[in-house]
């Protein structure tokens, strides 16, 4: 009787316990069993293609592979061994690595992104698929840049997780990036899935193509002739901007120091930004033109006006002079741009007038962002006598007038004296010019006008004005001969930090130009950052200038004309 007892419990005891598994619990063990089976996915999209104005191709994809383990898969000595063996083939820590392969909280976890066919056939060959199903590949796109630094600062990259960052590819991540799909499946052991399993597909939206403004021909001469200047020069630095005057579109952006934005992560962070739009400095001589511009604009002096230059000019107790404390004597408006005077900037900010001077600054842009399409544009600083949070002393007018005592971006200036190049107009700088999806267009980018700032007349006169004292002062050291070149020189000091005095021995030595000065193609600036071999603009940035604009005239097609005479 006992012994039937027993075997009465035990069979009760297994009876419930097939009642519990297949009625009771039926639905949980199902819900189980799905979710084992049933794997989601995320399909990343294909980023679009960033190209030249040409048509050359400056960011494009290249297939990859991304790593995973299953860890709930393995115990405890498999995952020590997965470690030391993956750890060696991927050059990774192996204390990173056996994070990741012990990571039993997930059933997916990830151990590298993005390798190459190389190292996932050296992983392979380790570890056979067929005898190793804890090890999951992920095919996916992997972002490239084909010309390594070129451009790079107006770039940008992706970083590891695929997303955009600075320059263009962070801009414009949203469109270039496109949409990630989805895919849940049954999948079998290996996590591959099963073909007539259940499976719900969405589709990832691919990425946008952009065409920028830029000319690649153009941007190669710019960066060539940018690193030409630095070695020659010894120079920390620089930055070549070159704009079309009569649109706004940034042809070239060249910065140096630059990256490899394939291998981002071993570069210094600060070479990230782009100083076309995140570096300011104090222009120095070359803002003369726009002080030239708003007396001419606004009546305070006229292309006839004079002045004795006596190499100072005072400004109640405080004094200001020439370079060298140099005296010219009689002096016209247009030998104030050959001379560089700051006596002759003073005396036009004098006659033009502190509200009138400072509103033209406005009408320029100065203070201001540009509205171009890239992140991390600086404004500046101007110290604006009708700002109550800023100090403005009214030596900042004459100091101002030859461009110390404020600081400009590079974008600034180029934008700026490209409405003295183009007939009075100022435009919104841009670096997109066209964006496709599939070959269909999406958006396209026309030029923008933001308002007339000064008078075609003015234009004209400030453009000869430049352009004799080009030939006057610096056709020895552009040596460019049967071209009209306008330009502007500047050397300016860097004023230190912590104290805000100058420093004697840095400087940043620039020149602004347009041409063919009748008809202007080009804006360019060059900026040579703490030059060692010189100091001065004209004797740094001039002669790069002629190099360069030879090469851009040629390339424009623009035959040069009988030589001027001296």
């Amino acid at each position: 009787m006992s012994l039937f007892c027993v075997f009465a419990l035990i069979s009760s005891a297994i009876g419930w316990r097939l009642v519990s598994f297949q009625v009771i619990g039926s639905a949980r063990l199902q819900s189980q069993g799905r979710d084992f089976r049933v794997q989601e996915q995320t399909l990343l999209p294909r980023r679009g293609l960033i190209l030249d104005r040409g048509g050359l191709v400056l960011a494009t994809n290249i297939p990859s592979t991304d790593l995973y383990v299953t860890p709930k898969t393995l115990t405890d000595r498999d995952r020590v061994a997965l470690a030391q063996e993956l750890s060696a083939i991927l050059a990774i820590p192996l204390d990173t690595v056996y994070a990741r392969v012990n990571n039993t909280n997930v059933e997916w976890s990830l151990i590298a992104r993005q390798l190459d066919d190389a190292t996932i056939a050296a992983i392979k060959a380790r570890f056979p698929p067929k005898e190793h199903a804890e090890l999951i590949y992920q095919e996916v796109p992997k972002r490239t840049y084909p010309n390594g630094s070129f451009l790079s600062p107006l770039l940008g990259f992706t970083n590891a997780s695929g997303t955009g960052a600075y320059g263009v590819e962070g801009r414009y991540n949203n469109l270039v990036g496109g949409e990630p799909g989805t895919l849940v499946a049954e999948t079998d052991v290996a996590r591959q899935p099963l073909a007539f399993g259940e499976q719900q597909y969405r589709a990832p939206i691919e990425g946008a193509d952009l065409t920028l403004t830029i000319d690649a021909a153009i941007q190669r001469m710019a960066e060539d002739e940018l690193a030409r200047t630095i070695s020659e020069q010894g120079a920390v630095g620089g930055t070549i901007l070159i704009m079309d005057p009569n649109s706004g579109a940034i042809l070239a952006s060249a910065s140096a120091p630059s990256y490899d934005p394939n291998a981002f992560n071993r570069a210094d962070p600060q070479s990230y930004l782009n100083p076309a739009v995140s570096a300011t400095y104090e222009p120095g001589s070359t803002f003369k033109i726009f002080t030239m511009a708003a007396g001419l604009q606004t009546g305070g002096i006229t292309p006839q006006t004079s002045l004795i230059d006596n190499g100072y000019f005072k400004v109640g107790p405080d004094t200001l002079y020439n370079l060298n404390h140099t005296a010219w004597g009689p002096e016209t408006m247009e030998q104030v741009l050959e001379r560089s005077s700051n006596v002759g900037a003073s005396t036009i900010a004098k006659r033009t007038g502190k509200d009138n001077f400072y509103g033209m600054l406005r009408q320029f842009g100065m203070g201001q962002k540009t509205g171009v399409d890239l992140d991390g544009e600086e404004i500046g600083i101007v110290r604006w006598p009708d700002n109550p949070t800023t100090i403005w002393n009214p030596i900042d007018l004459y100091t101002n007038s030859f461009g110390q005592g404020l600081t400009v971006t590079p974008l600034q200036m180029v934008t700026a004296a490209s409405a003295i190049a183009n007939g009075g107009t100022l435009y919104t700088p841009y670096v997109v010019g066209r964006i496709e999806r599939h070959g269909t267009l999406v958006q396209d980018h026309p030029p923008q006008p933001v308002r007339q700032v000064i008078r075609p007349d003015v234009a004209a006169t400030v453009r000869q004005m430049m352009t004799e004292a080009t030939h006057n002062a610096l056709a020895d050291k552009i040596a460019l001969p049967g071209y009209d070149i306008a330009a502007k020189t500047g050397t300016a000091q860097i004023p230190d930090p912590k104290t805000g005095a100058y420093v004697e021995d840095k400087t940043i030595a620039s020149i602004i130009s347009f041409f063919p000065a009748d008809k202007p193609l080009f804006t360019v600036l060059i900026k040579i950052d703490q030059p060692k071999k010189n100091s001065l603009g004209g004797d740094v940035a001039a002669p790069a200038l002629g190099r360069l604009a030879g090469q851009l005239l040629r390339y424009a097609g623009i035959p040069p004309t009988a030589p001027r005479k001296p």
